[in-house]
């Protein structure tokens, strides 16, 4: 089983600071629910949509295949097709100082020939290097949902933490 890209899907993280933080990917809305209280505080922005680049589209649609036939060499496609468009929201985590973090969607970018993996062979399949990566960018907010700013991240970095 694979998740298809892009498609929409539940984000949720907890908070040390005892609120939990949740929301789907394709609204930008997200809701914050405190223990103890019925209500729920929403964080709400506009933002634009972000296309999946045709080429980027076609890749996936050749490797996912390819990635899969490690596990079962007879895999087909059976799912939803990739949707054109990604949605608002990648993932959403709160920092140790209580601060949201939320990840969103960036138009991906072809990855240099010379920062490219060697492929990997699994089980007799050849894995190609992937060819696009999406720049990383969070944007901050403060639990009571006041917006502090975008935040990019060089590529090839992952949020592990963040305080301040």
């Amino acid at each position: 089983m694979n998740n298809v890209p892009f498609s929409p899907r539940f984000i949720w993280s907890f908070s040390r600071h005892g609120y939990f933080v949740s929301a789907r990917s394709d609204a930008y809305a997200i809701d914050l629910t405190t223990p103890g209280t019925t209500a729920v505080k929403r964080i709400e922005m506009a933002g634009d949509k972000v296309a999946v680049n045709p080429e980027e589209k076609t890749d996936i649609e050749a490797s996912t295949p390819r990635m899969l036939a490690v596990v079962d060499p007879n895999w087909r496609w059976n799912g939803a097709p990739i949707p054109d468009v990604k949605p608002y929201l990648k993932d959403l985590a709160v920092a140790v100082d209580g601060r949201i973090w939320v990840s969103i969607s960036r138009p991906r970018e072809v990855i240099p020939d010379d920062e490219r993996a060697e492929p990997r062979v699994r089980n007799g399949v050849t894995i190609p290097p992937r060819a696009w990566r999406e720049p990383f960018a969070y944007d901050v907010f403060e639990p009571d949902g006041r917006y502090l700013g975008r935040v990019p991240m060089p590529a090839r970095s992952t949020w592990r933490s963040a305080r301040g």
